[in-house]
C-alpha cells in the first residue's frame, strides 16, 4: 500500500535520477522501500580530501554531482514539503568543500548550486512526475525508463 511517506520518497528519488540523467551522470537503478526510505544508483565522484581545483573536467563532474544531490531537496521544496535527506545535503557539501577554499566560497557554491538546481528540477517536473508515479506503483525502475521520461520533455 502507497503511504504519503512512500510518495514523498518517490519524488526525491526520482528527482535525483531524473537530474543526474539531465546532467549527464549514469542512473543505474532507482528504489524505494517502506517508510518512505529510497535510494538512487549514480556513479559518483569520489571525495576524499581535496580535489585538484585546476581540472575543468573534474570541476564539471563535480558541478553536475551537486545537482543530481541536490536534485531531490529542490523537489521537496517544489512540492512544499520541508527537504529531507539529511544525507544529501552532507554529501553536496563534501563536494563543494573538495572544490573550493573558503567557507564563503563554499556557502556561495551552495547557495548557487541550490538554486540553479531549483530551476532545473522545476523544467524538468514532467519527467520527475512521471518516474515518480511509476516509482511508487513498481518500487524499482531503471536507469532505462529513466531515460526514457527524460526524452520526453526535450
Amino acid at each position: 500500500m502507497l503511504t504519503g511517506h512512500d510518495l514523498d520518497a518517490a519524488y526525491h528519488e526520482a528527482a535525483h535520477a531524473v537530474v543526474a540523467r539531465a546532467v549527464g551522470l549514469p542512473v543505474h537503478r532507482v528504489t524505494i522501500r517502506g517508510g518512505g526510505a529510497g535510494h538512487t544508483e549514480v556513479h559518483g565522484i569520489d571525495v576524499d580530501g581535496i580535489l585538484d581545483r585546476s581540472d575543468p573536467a573534474l570541476l564539471a563532474a563535480v558541478v553536475a554531482e551537486l545537482q543530481a544531490t541536490l536534485a531531490g531537496r529542490a523537489a521537496d521544496r517544489y512540492r512544499g514539503i520541508e527537504p529531507g535527506d539529511r544525507q544529501d545535503r552532507d554529501r553536496a557539501v563534501a563536494l563543494a568543500v573538495a572544490v573550493t577554499t573558503s567557507e564563503t566560497d563554499r556557502r556561495a557554491l551552495l547557495a548557487f548550486m541550490e538554486n540553479w538546481t531549483d530551476r532545473l528540477v522545476r523544467r524538468l517536473w514532467p519527467a520527475i512526475d512521471t518516474v515518480a508515479h511509476e516509482l511508487a506503483r513498481r518500487r524499482t525502475i531503471t536507469g532505462r525508463r529513466i531515460e526514457e521520461a527524460l526524452r520526453s520533455v526535450r
